[in-house]
């Protein structure tokens, strides 16, 4: 028996795979990861969603990453509240140091 799917279904279970995928990429980039401290510079915004980004230092190399508003607890989500703590904890991977991502239990969701 074959089994017909429309387009609309074939769609969802494509975008399932895609998320999966992304997220599997994700983990496997952070298994041999480092973490460092790091800092708000500036919020920038596009189609009303803001995205604070960080900056932070491996080596003597300046890295740049950014993070959602979405993800970041309500008191929080102004970029002067931001700029005012010292160290952000991040998690960087070793084989790729512009990948990061924010560990700070003190940010986030």
């Amino acid at each position: 028996m074959k089994l017909k799917l429309n387009r609309t279904v074939k769609g969802v279970i494509l975008l399932i795979l895609l998320v999966g995928t992304l997220q599997l990429v994700i983990k496997i980039l952070l298994i041999n990861s480092n973490e460092n401290c790091g800092r708000f510079y500036r919020s920038g915004g596009v189609r009303s969603t803001i995205t604070y980004h960080y900056k932070y230092y491996i080596g003597g190399k300046e890295y740049e990453s950014s993070i959602s508003e979405y993800n970041i607890l309500s008191e929080f989500r102004s970029i002067d509240s931001l700029k005012k703590i010292e160290c952000i904890k991040i998690k960087y991977s070793k084989w790729f140091p512009s990948f990061s991502q924010i560990t700070d239990e003190r940010l986030l969701k």
